[in-house]
């Protein structure tokens, strides 16, 4: 098994801005210009390098799709490092010739901040992009279609730790989507304008996912499997983000919450509009859309699990940080309705309140390792009312995973009988062992389950235990916390990248 060390990483209001100009006739060039800040002079702004390199690599996967399969030409100009500076970047913005039926993309991923209101982009030689300057640059040139893409923080440097690096995911098999990307690209006109996230809150990410819009945006929305509209695109795209957000740790959200921060809902300014359904040829911006809250009538069910009565609290007036909300107590085993879309926060150390944003579905309060109070989901699976973490994680886990660390991918099988086996890209068995799930004490952590695979390598017994993480049911991030050989203990280097993600296969 491979090892890949993960950490989550913070991005400030990250904007996902997109302006597509259609037609219904083929566009015979799609010119990407590539703006790649892997390389600043300032190396202290160098911490997102690597993340930066990924989001290249996985655009220009895409880029290479349409090209392969003959959706549009792709013609591609790349700035990287040192040479990514701003009077470059103008430079080759000016320099662009397309034509009528031409597509333009540019895109950009570094570093942006925020000042006296307007947004920028941050080149490597410490210079400032103007957004609207940028804006208005692309959108005088001659093309169809016109997509600003920028990767970026736009708030302030300072609050930047990293970017990106979208997980390795399989393509699709060739000609799957063609005329799903056909209808996207081709049958559409007018302005797509995205923002990862909504007015004064941070876009998250981590080393593996990527920026979370992003990658269920892209990775989800569009390779995996797209939908023929891009309102429907980017709404599941932004459900989904907003459930990325209620996965961060409780503590972090209770301080967001103190800054009025409750959650990261990306936002449209506008989406285009249909040609088989609307022949307007005029651009418009469309009305932005705000996420669709579900009537008062549908429910969600939080239960009590242990064994002492839970006290918590249902936000009821988000905007109004003064009110008193009503205490609601729940006896042992008890169960109650409370309408979906609901903000709930309880007390589970002394100074500690934990802020949840829950939706339909059934969740239920108990003791986490250390004896602390937390609420958690039960999962679609739906394994007993009061659901047992061995038994939750082994049938989770039988199934067929794609083991990615980053560097290569795996297809793991994970079997009901305890058995699990390696393949490569083209079917043939490079591993196979025994798996299964193992509650660990520890004096200082408490009891908690582990993954664990036992195999032979080179003829020697090998055990891999690994702690999970379940992103959600299909992405669970797993970290080797020890490996024996020959039952003597590993060492691993500092560095050493020991963490690694399953994708449901």
């Amino acid at each position: 098994m491979s090892k890949k060390w993960l950490s989550v990483l913070i991005k400030s209001s990250f904007i996902f801005c997109c302006f597509l100009w259609i037609s219904s006739s083929f566009a015979t060039t799609l010119h990407a210009l590539l703006v790649i800040e892997d390389d600043y002079q300032d190396e202290d702004l160098n911490n997102i390098a690597q993340s930066i390199k990924v989001d290249y690599g996985n655009l220009s996967k895409f880029l290479k799709i349409l090209d392969d399969r003959g959706i549009i030409a792709v013609k591609k100009t790349v700035l990287r490092g040192r040479q990514a500076t701003l009077s470059r970047i103008k430079e080759t913005i000016d320099k662009t010739t397309v034509a009528a039926d031409d597509v333009i993309l540019f895109y950009f991923s570094g570093h942006g901040g925020m000042e006296q209101g307007k947004t920028f982009l941050y080149t490597s030689d410490s210079a400032n992009l103007d957004r609207q300057s940028l804006e208005k640059a692309v959108a005088a040139k001659n093309a169809r279609l016109k997509i600003i893409l920028t990767d970026a923080c736009s708030n302030s440097i300072d609050g930047v730790v990293a970017m990106r690096s979208m997980a390795n995911k399989r393509n699709a098999a060739k000609g799957q989507f063609d005329e799903v990307y056909r209808d996207l690209f081709l049958k559409h006109e007018g302005l797509l304008h995205l923002s990862a996230s909504s007015e004064g809150e941070y876009a998250w990410s981590d080393n593996q996912l990527g920026g979370y819009f992003t990658y269920y945006f892209i990775n989800e929305g569009l390779m995996k499997k797209p939908a023929s509209s891009w309102e429907k695109v980017f709404t599941e795209s932004r459900d989904k983000t907003l459930q990325m957000y209620g996965l961060l740790p409780a503590r972090q959200r209770a301080e967001l919450k103190t800054q009025g921060i409750k959650g990261q809902t990306p936002k449209a300014f506008a989406l285009p509009t249909h040609l088989v359904t609307e022949t307007n040829s005029t651009s418009t911006p469309a009305q932005p859309i705000t996420p669709v809250t579900s009537a008062e009538s549908e429910e969600l069910t939080i239960e009590n699990l242990t064994d002492k009565p839970v006290i918590f609290y249902r936000d009821i007036d988000q905007e109004n940080e003064d009110d008193e909300d009503p205490p609601i107590t729940l006896a042992p085993n008890e169960k109650i309705n409370i309408p979906v879309n609901s903000v709930v926060y309880f007390q589970s150390a002394k100074d500690d309140f934990y802020y949840y944003d829950l939706e339909t579905g059934a969740y239920y309060f108990d003791k986490d390792e250390q004896n602390q109070l937390d609420l958690y989901s039960v999962d679609a699976e739906d394994i007993s009312d009061k659901p047992d973490a061995d038994k939750q994680y082994q049938k989770l886990l039988t199934a067929e995973w794609e083991w990615d660390d980053g560097d290569s991918v795996v297809y793991t099988t994970l079997q009901a009988d305890g058995k699990f086996i390696d393949r490569d890209e083209a079917d043939r068995v490079i591993t196979q062992g025994t798996w299964r799930i193992e509650t660990t004490v520890d004096e200082e952590d408490g009891t908690y389950s582990q993954l664990i695979f036992e195999l032979e390598e080179d003829g020697e017994p090998v055990r891999l235990s690994y702690s999970i993480d379940f992103l959600d049911d299909d992405n669970v991030r797993l970290e080797l916390e020890e490996e024996r050989i020959n039952q003597e203990i590993s060492e691993f280097d500092e560095d050493a990248d020991l963490t690694v993600m399953l994708y449901r296969h």
